[in-house]
């Protein structure tokens, strides 16, 4: 449509992702069509097609952003005429064929980004024209041929990132020509039989990270000790022989590991004060472990995490040191003579650098007081370190601009150490002060890059104000949030803004583009499968702008008790705090008391938006449906003076399944309870699918809605946001799915409702599989930063190392596997792919059935103080019908009880040995 643009008036007044000046362009391009457009910005917008040859006639174009969309084709040998050009985003598509070679003639080119599409052919060697690059990122393509030695000319590169593409012939000495070089990432290539390490590339001054890691190299590592600035080599999974060599002291990261490395492991190794994370396991290295290896912890950080990977090796002892056991996180020995006999339980299980790396991803904790705040309406969220004019912290809710980010290649592999100077990094970069980022969640990807979502909360107001978002957005999309040494090259994948009601969004022409916008648009913020889920207790008070005053609708539901709110006030003691049992969604839960000194629970909400709605459904919905595993809706009031809300639920004395999980509860029932109380929240849900009429999608399954009665037989609750299907289909299936905004809980939330808006019997299958998960392990939907979903797809092939260790032995083994495999199962991205709550009632109850029988079998049930059943095991128990437990398992359990050291994840935002 280019060519016509001018046809139907200005595209700088009409289309979105075109921004334009009226000056700072050369005189030769005043007075024609295309002489003000510099800027197109079309990030994330779901686009298709091509892109069209007649961009090369906006010559006065500086940014060209069409990063993450759907587009195809090849990219217009006239890019080339865009003289003016700075940055060219095209990466996250499907481009495909070679790269024009006339890209190589522009001059002032700082930042080309093709990764992640279909791009083939050679890298041209018209790129040594481009003497303003700084970043060259061709990273996930099909790009053939050498690496042009001519790139060695280059005088201002700064990353040269071509990993995982099809590159071969030699490795070219002449980069390290490049004087400002601070990243070389080529892993994932297949360079010709023979190709080594150029000598060269271990004098680069300025090198930060060299990365060559599965690129079919031969020969020795070459001495590294004169790129002094160097902080993480990366070069396992090839062919390289020889020893270990010298490195200099900034060094954060080494892997070798897969080689035919030989030898002792260096003393000089024990003096490098940064490294956190050594990978030396499968190859031929042997001798002792120097004493004075992790005798300084990285940064000085005696918390800090350690991964090291000595498996498989022929190391014969290491330093009987009981400090060094405690203090490191992951260490591995499996494979060695040393591990003979299991004397050293603890680093003698064989595991897996992977698994350790996301379950161990970590959430900056400080930014959090779940613990004396309550929760925030839809949309908010509690602001991080908030504070008061006198100093002291307080709780505040606003709405936050969500950012999407990744970093492509940063300079250390363990990003636990960092997350505070990253914070300072970003909120300094943007402008803002500390504490109004927070880091919600992070995930470390293939070549150790990581991707997050921030959190932006305006300093002191509800909402941030329009101009702040402008500057914000154009600071992304830039780039002109500087990098830096230590995190390397990012990129902005996405972001969120909502925006104040009834307010317009007030940005520059086309500025929505490559954002969400939507006025209190709960989907979009909820879209975030790994937000940290903040445990909250009491609510905050009422601040301005936080609540809408609703329609008041009178219910009328047949066969429920409506008291009055003097009534309301009576039962609850005048609405002590002695008497609040937890705070939700809705508002405050608190313990009644009837005349006749029977207990009930009573919901409160006032006037806050989306309360009464909430308040409506659930009784449209309760008063229609019954069974022993939902729970019992006894009455309501609705007080049209106070706009209160009340409904009266039967009590449920063991609370919630919440209120067992850590860090509220320091014992969790054992494995049978556990297990009873899965069967009853899948029964509840599978007759709200099956049985109601029509069916009901509870929509929000999760453990503070799953109550306990005084046996622990569970009873699902909480329908606020649940949604009637369509009517049963004549062969009795559940009903067709609801198209509607997305709600839920983070964490839980199925990612195809998420993406598509439509509810389903099978979204809640999936949150139902979280809950299971949830149950097994012991571990929150979030923790550490990591959705305990991609912890158990992780480990699929070793379901037993997420199961929570209080229970081992409690049950068959096939059992707890069982267990694993049916909740990853429910949790399988494509919703076809997941079973029916019908067919998880039946796989739970032949569990239920396979666990009495191991009970009966043992005879070893004892019953707790608490009233929860609870089994104790020995290692000596005879078991002829069933496989036992591994014997890492035992041995895990063994060194807990003996040393302290406990194997499985802490609930305190700390890791321990795995």
């Amino acid at each position: 449509m280019l060519p016509s643009w001018y046809l139907g008036g200005d595209p700088c007044a009409n289309w979105v992702g075109v921004f334009c000046l009226v000056a700072d362009y050369p005189d030769s391009l005043k007075n024609t069509n295309y002489s003000h457009v510099t800027e197109l910005r079309l990030l994330n917008l779901n686009l298709e097609g091509t892109l069209a040859p007649e961009l090369g006639n906006l010559k006065a174009m500086k940014y060209l952003d069409v990063m993450w969309n759907n587009m195809s084709g090849t990219i217009p040998d006239t890019i080339g005429n865009l003289d003016n050009l700075l940055l060219l985003l095209l990466n996250g598509n499907h481009f495909s064929g070679s790269i024009p070679d006339s890209i190589g003639n522009l001059s002032g080119l700082n930042r080309i980004q093709i990764d992640e599409n279909d791009i083939t052919g050679p890298v041209p060697s018209t790129f040594k024209n481009l003497l303003s690059i700084q970043h060259l990122h061709m990273n996930n393509n099909s790009i053939s041929g050498s690496i042009p030695k001519e790139l060695g000319q280059l005088p201002q590169l700064v990353h040269l990132l071509l990993d995982s593409n099809n590159v071969s012939g030699l490795l070219p000495p002449e980069l390290s020509n490049i004087s400002t070089l601070l990243i070389l990432q080529l892993d994932n290539n297949h360079f010709d039989d023979g190709a080594t390490i150029p000598a060269e590339y271990g004098t680069i001054p300025t090198l930060l990270k060299l990365s060559l890691r599965n690129c079919n190299l031969e020969g020795v590592v070459p001495d590294m000790s004169q790129s002094t600035a160097l902080g993480v080599l990366d070069l396992g999974s090839n062919k390289l022989n020889g020893s270990i060599p010298a490195f200099p002291p900034r060094m954060t990261a080494i892997d070798l590991s897969n080689n035919q490395i030989s030898g002792d492991v260096p003393t000089e190794l024990g003096n490098l004060g940064n490294l956190s994370f050594l990978l030396l396991g499968n190859n031929d290295i042997s001798g002792t472990i120097p004493t004075n290896l992790g005798s300084i912890p990285p940064n000085n950080d005696s918390s800090a995490k350690f991964i090291w990977d000595f498996q498989n090796n022929n190391i014969s002892s290491w330093p009987n040191n009981e400090t060094l056991i405690r203090s490191q996180q992951s260490i591995w020995f499996a494979g060695n003579p040393l591990c003979s006999g299991n004397t050293l339980a603890a680093v003698c299980l064989p595991s897996s650098v992977n698994v350790v790396l996301q379950i161990g991803s970590a959430v900056n904790a400080s930014s959090n007081m779940g613990s004396t705040c309550g929760g925030c309406p839809a949309t908010f969220f509690l602001v991080p370190n908030a504070q008061n004019r006198a100093g002291n912290e307080f709780c505040r809710c606003a709405v936050p601009i969500i950012v999407w980010y990744r970093l492509k290649s940063p300079g250390f592999n363990v990003f636990d150490i960092y997350e505070q100077s990253f914070l300072i990094y970003i909120s300094s970069g943007l402008g803002l002060a500390l504490e109004q980022v927070d880091l919600f969640d992070y995930t470390t990807e293939s070549s150790n890059r990581i991707s997050m979502h921030l959190g932006l909360f305006p300093l002191s107001d509800t909402y941030f104000n329009s101009s702040e978002i402008e500057r914000i957005i154009d600071m992304f999309s830039d780039w002109e949030v500087p990098d830096n040494s230590v995190f390397g090259p990012y990129e902005l994948l996405r972001l969120t803004v909502v925006l104040p009601p009834g307010s317009s969004s007030g940005l520059s022409k086309g500025e929505v583009a490559g954002i969400v916008l939507g006025v209190m648009a709960v989907s979009l913020l909820l879209l975030i499968a790994g937000l940290l889920v903040v445990s909250r207790r009491r609510a905050p008070k009422a601040r301005k702008g936080m609540h809408l005053k609703p329609t008041f609708s009178r219910v009328k539901a047949t066969g429920l008790k409506e008291w009055t709110w003097s009534e309301m006030e009576r039962y609850t003691s005048g609405f002590s705090d002695a008497n609040v049992l937890g705070v939700g969604g809705f508002g405050r839960v608190y313990l009644g008391v009837l005349p006749d000194g029977s207990k009930v629970a009573i919901k409160r909400a006032g006037m806050a938006a989306g309360s009464v709605e909430q308040f409506e459904t659930e009784i449209e919905l309760l008063s229609r449906v019954h069974h022993r595993n939902l729970v019992e809706l006894k009455g309501f009031c609705s007080d049209e003076v106070s706009g209160d809300h009340f409904l009266v639920y039967e009590f449920m004395v063991n609370r919630t399944v919440e209120d067992h999980l850590p860090p509220n509860s320091t014992a969790m029932f054992d494995f049978p309870t556990r297990l009873r109380v899965a069967l009853g929240a899948a029964r509840g849900l599978n007759y709200l699918h099956t049985e109601a009429n029509p069916p009901i999608f509870h929509r929000d399954i999760k453990p503070s809605n799953i109550l306990l009665d005084a046996k622990f037989n569970a009873k699902v609750a909480d329908f606020g946001v649940s949604r009637n299907a369509e009517q049963p289909d004549e062969e009795g299936g559940v009903g067709g799915g609801v198209d509607t905004l997305v709600k839920g809980t983070p964490g839980y939330l199925d990612p195809e409702y998420c993406l598509t808006h439509t509810l389903t019997d099978k979204s809640d299958v999936y949150s139902f599989g979280v809950l299971l998960l949830v149950l097994l392990t012991g571990r929150r939907a979030i923790s550490q930063g990591q959705n305990i979903v991609r912890v158990g797809v992780l480990a699929k092939d070793n379901l037993w190392l997420i199961v929570d260790s209080s229970i081992a032995g409690q049950c068959p083994v096939e059992t707890a596997e069982a267990w694993a495999k049916l909740a990853l199962r429910c949790c399988e991205q494509d919703p076809t792919d997941r079973p029916s709550m019908s067919d998880v009632v039946r796989e739970l109850d032949a569990m239920s059935k396979e666990c009495n029988m191991f009970r009966s079998e043992t005879d070893s049930t004892t019953q707790s103080s608490t009233g929860m059943t609870m089994s104790s095991t020995t290692s000596d128990t005879p078991d002829t019908s069933t496989q036992s437990w591994p014997t890492i398992r035992h041995a895990s359990t063994l060194v807990s009880n003996s040393s302290g050291v406990n194997l499985m994840s802490d609930y305190d935002g700390k890791e321990s040995p795995s």
